[in-house]
């Protein structure tokens, strides 16, 4: 479990926080809100435009400024290279008691304006949108059952179904057939991957859309040979 203290001017990231590599905010970043993609269109004959959702968001960009603060500047830069390029926990965690899912870091410039003391800029390229800092694990040995997503928008999942044959797995009417499953398979909804116990690709046994948990209720039901049921998934929220 994560538990960390929501405090101005310190941001964690990859198992640090800005303070231990002597980072001090000077600019926060400007958060753009979240909006659909869409579509404009002009319509010969109507008044206005037409506007049409096209159902996916945008990443989005934080881009943050600091005062860099020691002895040896080229050494306190080196060390922030290495938080920033090596990482194993890709959560950023700011002002919030929920986290960003960082894709990419891009340490954007340095500059030293006195012995002791440098400029630096960098910018966390983010998912669209917040997560709960903890995934939730569901596991269950029952054919029917309900799941709910706290979440306001519908949530990603890795599925693993243990079984055999030929198996269905259906969430509020949405179907997936997954077919000669031997042992287990595993379903990653983001990824939009199907593998078997192996590790090998099974897309090509597969009829149907990966299933996300939508915002409230879920109900589940399986078909086939099934023994057990493990669903992990991060609440999103817009």
């Amino acid at each position: 479990m994560i538990d960390l203290p929501i405090r101005q001017g310190v941001l964690y990231f990859n198992n640090n926080s800005n303070l231990d590599m002597n980072l001090y905010i000077t600019d926060y970043p400007e958060i753009e809100l979240n909006n659909e993609v869409y579509e404009q269109q002009e319509v010969e004959g109507r008044n206005g435009s037409l506007y049409i959702d096209l159902g996916y968001y945008k990443d989005r960009t934080l881009e943050f400024s600091f005062d860099l603060r020691g002895s040896n500047l080229n050494e306190k830069l080196y060390e922030i290279k290495q938080w920033l390029n090596n990482v194993n926990d890709n959560r950023l965690i700011f002002n919030n008691d929920k986290c960003y899912l960082v894709k990419k870091v891009i340490l954007t410039s340095f500059k030293q304006t006195a012995i002791n003391l440098g400029e630096v800029e960098l910018s966390f390229i983010v998912d669209p949108f917040l997560y709960n800092c903890e995934e939730t694990t569901f596991t269950t040995t029952s054919k029917n059952f309900n799941v709910y997503n706290t979440g306001s928008y519908a949530a990603d999942t890795i599925i693993k179904v243990y079984g055999t044959g030929n198996i269905q797995i259906t969430n509020n009417g949405e179907t997936m057939q997954i077919n000669n499953v031997n042992n287990y398979v595993l379903l990653d909804s983001k990824n939009m991957e199907c593998v078997n116990s192996n590790g090998q690709s099974k897309d090509w046994d597969t009829i149907g859309n990966y299933i996300k948990l939508d915002s409230g209720n879920n109900i589940f039901s399986l078909v086939g040979s099934v023994t057990k049921t493990e669903i992990i998934y991060r609440e999103t929220y817009l």
